[in-house]
């Protein structure tokens, strides 16, 4: 009986993903500030992304300015996005108050409810923002976690 065999050169097969550890993010002085550490046991980190409330990716530097490691620390500020609460808040405004003066010609024949509040109170917008952060190793296993920013 005839038999052959061949050893082939070691190759790597890497399906872990990046660990991200210690994901902060906090509203200071009109921007978001985050800081994380990634982390991977096989192969260096190649690239880090965030997205702030469902926002476009955007690349994130390392400290070291230089993905080459197996731990990366990030630290950095963001601009707030523009929400859509703010671009139409001068036409809820207005809305608010024509409804206003339409509610208090129809609450003028009858009595107020004691639950009502007055027209010109409003419920002040909420000031949370999600990021959500994602790392990628040299052989493109994403990680990501996320955080709300008050």
């Amino acid at each position: 009986a005839l038999s052959d065999s061949r050893e082939s050169a070691r190759f790597e097969v890497d399906t872990t993903a990046p660990r991200i550890e210690s994901l902060s993010a906090k509203v200071e002085a009109g921007q978001l500030h985050v800081s994380f550490t990634a982390a991977d046991q096989f192969s260096n980190i190649q690239r880090a992304e965030f997205s702030i409330d469902a926002g476009e990716w955007q690349f994130v530097e390392p400290v070291g300015q230089l993905s080459d490691s197996k731990i990366e620390t990030y630290d950095f500020n963001a601009p707030l996005p523009a929400t859509a609460d703010a671009a139409t808040a001068g036409k809820d405004a207005a809305s608010r108050e024509t409804a206003s003066r339409d509610s208090k010609k129809k609450k003028s024949r009858a009595a107020p409810a004691a639950d009502e509040t007055p027209a010109g109170d409003a419920v002040p917008l909420s000031q949370e923002h999600v990021v959500v952060v994602r790392v990628y190793d040299r052989y493109d296993n994403a990680g990501t976690a996320k955080s709300v920013a008050h």
